[in-house]
């Protein structure tokens, strides 16, 4: 293919258009996800289990990752959270059941929530030493990092042929 010349007048591959438009299709796909997957999801019939993306604030310092989770409605006992693969993968699982008896009806329904959500961990972590603790709804996670090895620098002196 001939290259053909952009506005500044650089000469650019034809297909570069197409994948700088590409580029942006995704980009705006992936800015309002997790809104189309709150749509979807809140049109899915009563009988189909629904997963819940709890929401996460993440952040990160040399010595320890955090994550805050948002998991209303969970106990502790009902909150998984553990490393697969290099991984922190955080499960809860919640089920209740109302009756209600009248003189002319009976009624008893059950709901099934199910939280997920899992996050790819640097290499430097200590998993073994990870923190988890649950208060109001909210679950926050601490990771410590490894303490970095200091390099020793040697100079080494240049000589001229």
């Amino acid at each position: 293919m001939n290259k053909v010349k952009n506005k500044s007048g650089k000469q650019e591959h034809p297909l570069d258009k197409i994948r700088g438009e590409v580029e942006n299709v995704f980009d705006r796909l992936s800015d309002n996800w997790h809104e189309f997957e709150s749509t979807v999801s809140e049109h899915l019939p009563e009988w189909m289990p629904k997963f819940i993306k709890p929401k996460v604030d993440a952040s990160e310092s040399n010595d320890k990752l955090e994550f805050a989770i948002e998991m209303p409605g969970l106990e502790p006992e009902q909150i998984d959270v553990s490393i697969q693969d290099g991984a922190l993968v955080i499960e809860g699982h919640k089920e209740s059941e109302s009756e209600k008896k009248s003189k002319n009806y009976y009624l008893k329904e059950r709901s099934s929530q199910k939280y997920y959500r899992s996050f790819t961990l640097p290499d430097d972590v200590e998993g073994s030493k990870i923190t988890a603790n649950s208060k109001n709804g909210l679950l926050t996670i601490t990771i410590p990092r490894k303490a970095k090895k200091k390099t020793k620098v040697e100079k080494i002196k240049i000589v001229s042929e």
